[in-house]
């Protein structure tokens, strides 16, 4: 029921300058997906979306086909989240090379009465490399952003996804980190596919290779008192999810952070789901009463959650 949910994931646009061959927005890498329309959530529509939850305490502002920064009225949708006195923590996640670095310095100023606001920066390598997945996107801007923003007192987490070519640069980027000053470092193991890229503007093919950890142990380079979270899987406020290794036959609330945080997904049409990952197996919800453990627990694709999720 709506008076349940504390957590809402917004889709806040589905525009973005950057072009990763494994996003679901484009032909790996190159050319909009077919159908895919260019849009940004209305401020109006985020605002009755939240006064239909009592009880919301935090909202993500998170992109499934399109980065949040590149909204083109994200000042808009912030002002509207942060004009709610029931919400404590706003958290974005952006590739970082969008706005400009005087805007990441206002941020912390205009959300002071949040618990906490924080910005995701998905960076996957250092100089050298990040580019490679992250195309289109500048690391200098990257840079330059990221350091305005902690220098403002802005709560930064660095998101690293190790493939094949930047496994290397792990520890480096790590250093990097810790130097600006980010308040966190996670490496997240690519989920997607296993498929080629493509360069974005000549279509050439890229050597773009996901890379998973061999056996139980980190990689001998990794700090494991450092890089704690390498190889377990944690909800958005850091807290890790329990797997029993056991075959289940419910999505678990502990092994679900859409159960577990009692959150749900809003894309950028304004179309409420449970979750952003039930959104790409293109299933259809009503908009309004939701009951999030009726809807995991005892509908047909159950078990794609399970095998999605892996917790199966």
């Amino acid at each position: 029921m709506m008076e349940d949910i504390t957590w809402l994931h917004i889709e806040p646009t589905t525009r973005c300058n950057a072009w990763c061959p494994f996003c679901p927005r484009n032909d790996h890498g190159v050319k909009l997906a077919e159908g895919l329309v260019l849009q940004d959530l209305p401020v109006e529509c985020l605002e009755e979306r939240i006064k239909q939850f009592p009880n919301l305490k935090a909202i993500q502002f998170c992109g499934t086909f399109g980065d949040p920064c590149a909204a083109k009225n994200i000042d808009e949708l912030l002002d509207c989240a942060f004009s709610f006195d029931n919400i404590k923590t706003v958290q974005i996640q952006t590739n970082g090379s969008l706005r400009k670095a005087e805007w990441y310095a206002e941020l912390p100023q205009r959300s002071k009465h949040l618990d906490l606001l924080q910005v995701w920066f998905a960076i996957d390598g250092t100089k050298e490399t990040n580019h490679i997945y992250r195309q289109g996107t500048s690391w200098d801007k990257i840079m330059e952003n990221a350091t305005a923003f902690i220098q403002a007192g802005g709560d930064a987490l660095w998101q690293f996804i190790p493939f094949k070519h930047n496994k290397h640069e792990i520890l480096d980027a790590f250093g990097i980190s810790q130097r600006m000053g980010f308040s966190q470092f996670r490496l997240f193991e690519n989920d997607r596919p296993k498929r080629g890229g493509k360069h974005y503007r000549t279509g050439e093919p890229l050597n773009i290779r996901p890379w998973y950890r061999d056996g139980k142990e980190p990689p001998e380079h990794l700090f494991v008192d450092q890089l704690s979270s390498w190889g377990n899987t944690y909800n958005e406020r850091g807290e890790k999810f329990v797997n029993t290794g056991t075959t289940n036959t419910h999505v678990k609330d502990s092994n679900c952070q859409h159960l577990r945080e009692r959150s749900v997904y809003l894309d950028a049409k304004n179309n409420l789901y449970p979750c952003c990952f039930l959104w790409w197996a293109n299933c259809s919800y009503e908009n309004t009463h939701i009951n999030i453990k009726q809807e995991f627990e005892q509908k047909s694709y159950r078990n794609y959650c399970l095998s999605f999720c892996g917790s199966q």
